[in-house]
């Protein structure tokens, strides 16, 4: 993974075996699926055949009662609990906030203003509900355990941050080796839609999407043209990530304010490696500049 040669090794697997076969994974025996029909199989069913499980080290530090390990009436409730928080409508209560919180990075990493600004955007009554807050209600009402409410939060920490950060820094590096994608992406970028354009990531399948390593947001412009279970980033069914709406906005602001408020252009080596989330192999240094230096956040 580190040497980032992930999706050669699953293509020449492929080759040579097939769509379906037997390999180890953290001294686990398993079996390695691929394709549309796979997909369907995974997401389409109840979980009485295929369950969610992780190795031994991943549960050492989540714990056993995540919602990945969750299953059956234990996994309904847990995940209700999780979604009543992270369900799109209750996103609107946090828009404001994660805009708030992206112009004040912006203008005390990037702009360099004082802690003056930093207080001045903080100011003001609380800010709205945060998910320990609402997991902790509804266990006063015995919804959900103590234990439950510790493990999921860890989950949370731990699937909920460098996956986003990793988009948006992937993103950038993507958009300045691709200049006419920006320039497109300042028109199209809707604020108040909440909505990201899928073609930000793409799957690797050739016989679905030509030329999958090329970058191009294009090719979702169209969503009807993709076949069912072949782009699944959140995953699919009754396992499909909680908080994908939660990413998809949080990511949609980031990245509003970055491209319409700044140039950037890579200063060096810009490859990445995998650790396990792609991480730039030199940090992604970036030459920065505002598009309007009179711009007030």
């Amino acid at each position: 993974m580190r040497s980032n040669t992930g999706e050669k090794w699953l293509e020449q697997r492929i080759r040579k075996y097939g769509p379906v076969s037997k390999l180890s994974l953290f001294g686990n025996p398993s079996v390695f699926i691929h394709g549309q029909a796979a997909n369907k199989l995974v997401f389409s069913g109840d979980g009485s055949a295929l369950a969610s499980s992780q190795t031994k080290s991943v549960r050492m530090v989540l714990g056993a009662q995540n919602l990945l390990e969750l299953r059956g009436d234990d996994h309904k409730r847990v995940r209700g609990a999780m979604v009543s928080f992270l369900k799109a409508e209750s996103l609107k209560q946090y828009v404001g906030k994660m805009d708030q919180e992206v112009r004040l990075h912006i203008q005390t990493h990037w702009k360099g203003k004082h802690e003056e600004k930093r207080a001045q955007l903080q100011h003001g009554a609380g800010g709205p509900r945060d998910l320990i807050t609402s997991l902790v209600d509804m266990n006063n009402s015995q919804a959900i355990s103590d234990g439950e409410i510790i493990d999921n939060i860890k989950l949370v920490m731990t699937a909920g941050h460098d996956t986003s950060s990793v988009v948006i820094t992937l993103v950038m590096r993507l958009l300045s080796n691709q200049p006419s994608v920006c320039a497109a992406v300042l028109k199209d970028i809707e604020f108040e839609g909440y909505l990201i354009p899928k073609g930000w990531q793409t799957h690797m399948d050739q016989t679905i999407f030509p030329e999958p390593e090329r970058f191009d947001p294009t090719r979702f412009e169209n969503t009807t043209s993709v076949p069912p279970y072949c782009y699944i980033p959140f995953g699919g069914g009754a396992r499909i990530c909680p908080g994908y709406e939660f990413a998809k906005v949080e990511i949609l602001v980031a990245i509003h304010y970055i491209v319409t408020q700044f140039t950037w252009k890579m200063c060096a080596d810009n490859r990445f490696s995998r650790d396990p989330m792609p991480v730039p192999t030199k940090g992604l240094p970036i030459k920065i500049e505002p598009r309007n230096r009179n711009i007030g956040l």
